[in-house]
């Protein structure tokens, strides 16, 4: 009974999420006459908000950052969920993204006469999915976490009714979303099916389970012809596993379905899914390359700096030739993705893995923060019914909307990675590590991109500052949308100014004291 209560108290934020969301569609089929309705939006601001008070608690609690394999932080639910700093800290950007969807999505819902409590609860759901993944210690229970997850989202993105545009995102994100899921789920029982004959060939004490990431990492250390890594089904099962969290990742070649699914989904939505599916396939990546980071594998950190160059390169280069602006974020956030793969690859390095990992988390934050801030900013600027489309919609705002212009400014300047933001030390934080690990390559490929990514975001800001207006351009909207970016603008300067109380700034590697370190 304890230990059930242990497991309840450690996962409380994705079974609070759950059970919120299904509060919310109950207010929502019980109040036809408006007055019980009410408490769909207060129901679900109120379970972010409290997720992420109850995550940062948990996060600074002095818990380890990640569980080691061998010795893993304290498990729960039969081994299916682990409570570590990773989790924590990742369940707190998934909630900054789930309260960013439900604060944009308010008048956004209502103003197109769409289902409120069915939105609402879509988003309750799928964080709730995205959280579960995250706290995963085993890759079954990470699975069942990812297609939570994505179901919510498949909805979501075709959530405008009447719009092609939006049916069309939603069965292209489904489709390529379930092969995806295949590819996981098969490269999960390869992965399986090779850890079991590692741990029978090399005498390893019997699991409770073969895709726990504990054991996995503690049959990736054994060397030898009868060796975990020497196993050429367990390369194909990690490339299986790679290929489905990559496309929720956006990473390249997977990303293909991202500038299509952005450009029909509803602007809330895709606040959300651009953030929420790419932290909690990061989270899961981080725990796996953990695991096996111990290992003498070179070709594991060789595949994912090509994967993280490639992401890059692909990400800028698509973002720098459009005209629309879904479509310019849809590459910024691939390009963002891979500067997040290019962190994974300083995980096999034993002197950079911390910091690695800090730094993965601190980026995480930044484009949280950063990306539910741009697109507040363009629902701000929204016309009622409508929501700005082509980047010429940028042209003049300045002299338009001079508060909105210096908001969007620091917002793109985060993006871009340049001081005085928060995305500037998350990405020095990253390349720091990266060079620490001694992979060279990946770090100056990196600041070459991002060279090449700061021409995209240059070219908005010359739109915003050295463009003429329109002639007839409608008043924004602004509303709550124009509160959540400008909080966010606020946050990207002062925590670019003064960085979060728990990053470590030097690329020693050394933990910072206090803040979920290892007993």
């Amino acid at each position: 009974m304890s230990e059930t209560f242990e497991g309840v108290k450690a996962g409380i934020v994705p079974i609070g999420c759950a059970v919120a969301g299904m509060l919310v569609l109950l207010f929502d089929l019980a109040g036809k006459g408006g007055a019980v309705r009410r408490w769909v939006v207060p129901t679900a601001t109120v379970a972010f908000c409290a997720g992420l008070i109850v995550s940062l608690l948990q996060f600074t609690g002095g818990i380890p950052l990640v569980s080691t394999p061998g010795s893993p932080a304290a498990l729960h639910f039969g081994g299916a969920t682990v409570a570590d700093g990773l989790g924590a800290a990742v369940t707190a950007c998934l909630c900054l993204a789930g309260l960013g969807a439900v604060l944009l999505g308010g008048s956004y819902i209502s103003d197109r006469n769409l289902l409120v409590g069915e939105y609402h609860g879509l988003v309750l759901f799928s964080a709730a999915g995205a959280m579960w993944m995250v706290q995963s210690a085993d890759l079954i229970s990470a699975f069942v976490g990812l297609e939570v997850l994505s179901v919510a989202l498949y909805v979501l993105a075709g959530y405008l009714k009447g719009s092609r545009a939006s049916g069309e995102s939603a069965v292209k994100y489904f489709l390529l979303g379930a092969f995806a899921s295949a590819f996981l789920l098969y490269g999960i029982v390869l992965v399986y099916g090779a850890t079991g004959m590692a741990v029978a060939a090399n005498g390893l004490a019997a699991p409770t389970s073969l895709t726990r990431f504990d054991v996995i990492g503690d049959a990736a250390v054994a060397v030898g012809p009868t060796g975990l890594l020497a196993n050429p089904v367990f390369a194909v099962g990690l490339a299986l596993i790679i290929v489905g969290l990559g496309f929720k990742a956006s990473l390249a070649p997977f990303h293909h379905y991202a500038p299509d699914v952005y450009e029909g989904a509803p602007l809330p939505v895709v606040a959300f899914l651009s953030t929420a599916a790419k932290i909690a396939a990061f989270g899961v990546l981080v725990r796996m390359c953990h695991a096996v980071s111990n290992s003498s594998a070179p070709a594991i950190p060789y595949a994912l700096s090509a994967l993280a160059l490639l992401t890059m390169i692909v990400g800028n280069a698509y973002a720098l030739r459009q005209t629309k602006i879904k479509r310019v974020l849809a590459g910024s956030s691939i390009a963002h993705a891979g500067y997040l793969a290019a962190g994974l690859t300083a995980l096999f390095e034993p002197s950079a893995q911390r910091f690695a990992i800090e730094s993965i988390l601190y980026y995480l934050v930044a484009y949280t923060i950063t990306n539910v801030g741009v697109f507040a900013v363009l629902l701000w600027l929204a016309r009622r019914g409508a929501e700005p489309t082509d980047v010429r919609e940028l042209d003049g705002l300045a002299r338009r909307q001079p508060m909105a212009a210096g908001v969007l400014t620091l917002l793109v300047l985060s993006l871009a990675g340049l001081p005085p933001s928060i995305g500037f030390l998350g990405k020095l934080s990253l390349f720091l590590a990266v060079v620490k690990s001694g992979n060279l390559v990946v770090a100056l490929g990196g600041l070459l991109c991002s060279a090449i990514g700061t021409a995209v975001y240059f070219g908005l800001l010359i739109r915003v500052y050295f463009r003429n207006a329109p002639a007839a351009v409608p008043e924004p909207q602004g509303g709550v949308a124009r509160l959540l970016a400008v909080v966010a603008a606020v946050l990207v300067l002062v925590w670019g100014v003064l960085p979060l109380p728990w990053f470590n700034a030097t690329p020693n590697g050394q933990p910072v004291a206090n803040v979920a370190s290892t007993p």
